[in-house]
């Protein structure tokens, strides 16, 4: 996936994104786990990116997360139409103490970006409402990828 973003990256540039990827999901199964909450359009758990055996070993490790308590999973499924998530991914950022500012992270072609200004925030937090309003519940989320599992 991260060959197919980059056209043209070596093996070597594209080797420590992936560890960096690898090791970033620690943080959510150590002593003291960050709490996610994500929300995917259900393309995203249909695309076959390395084919039918990756997508369901992928698939089955997203289940595997779904379960753990400090994880919200919900997919906005195809029904839903156009929505608030389509101009592109963003993560929305939100921290214990509360004297450090919500930000919103953006991943781009350009660049990785961070928004802090107030304006920005509020736009983000009110989309991220938004999705997961449409989202379907996270029992039903986690259904419709075992479903999918199953069927690939």
């Amino acid at each position: 996936m991260i060959g197919a973003g980059l056209p043209g990256a070596r093996r070597e540039d594209i080797e420590p994104r992936v560890e960096v990827r690898m090791q970033r999901q620690d943080v959510l199964r150590n002593d003291n786990p960050l709490e996610l909450w994500a929300i995917v359009d259900e393309a995203a758990v249909r695309r076959q990116v390395g084919g039918p055996t990756v997508l369901q070993a992928q698939l089955g490790r997203l289940l595997e997360a779904a379960e753990l308590p400090n994880i919200t999973f919900q997919v906005i499924p195809f029904t839903v139409g156009a929505h608030a998530g389509m101009p592109g991914s963003f993560v929305f950022m939100q921290f214990a103490e509360a004297t450090i500012p919500d930000v919103i992270y953006l991943d781009s072609m350009a660049g990785d970006l961070f928004l802090e200004a107030e304006a920005d925030v509020r736009r983000y937090r009110l989309a991220f409402e938004h999705l997961r309003a449409v989202a379907v519940s996270p029992d039903a989320s986690r259904a419709l990828v075992a479903a999918l599992a199953a069927e690939v």
